[in-house]
């Protein structure tokens, strides 16, 4: 099922983070294998590393960067504004990879987290209960 999270109604800006979708999944997310196939972010002064480097590795990477969860949050929380970025989640770790369809993509991973122009977040899932999400996530909707 794919979902769409738009965050506070009343507000112009995209109030809902990568961390806070992986803080409401983390029961679920923590036993998965992650992949970030695309990434485009501002990162907080504190990161370390010129965000264009990483932002290279990982868009020019012929099938994603592999990261734990664990990192994944951590690296989320020090994200201070999102533009483009896609996730991808499965037990299997074969089926981290880019996609050239986008159908497929959603037929084969058990969660694709994807934000486009930092407009709003788009969250599928596969066996995954949606309720800790629709409890903590302002601005969710079903897309399909």
């Amino acid at each position: 099922m794919r979902y769409k999270i738009t965050g506070e109604v009343n507000s112009p800006f995209l109030t809902v983070t990568l961390s806070d979708i992986l803080n409401s999944g983390k029961s679920a997310f923590q036993d998965i294998n992650w992949c970030i196939v695309w990434f485009e972010a501002a990162m907080k002064e504190d990161f370390g590393l010129d965000v264009r480097d990483v932002e290279t590795f990982v868009n020019s990477s012929e099938n994603g960067v592999s990261i734990s969860f664990p990192l994944l949050y951590e690296f989320a929380k020090k994200i201070s504004q999102s533009f483009n970025i896609l996730l991808l989640g499965d037990l299997d770790s074969k089926k981290l990879k880019k996609y050239i369809n986008d159908q497929e993509m959603y037929d084969n991973c058990a969660v694709v987290i994807e934000l486009i122009d930092g407009d709003s977040w788009e969250l599928s899932l596969r066996k995954i209960p949606i309720e800790p999400f629709a409890k903590q996530l302002d601005g969710l909707t079903i897309l399909q």
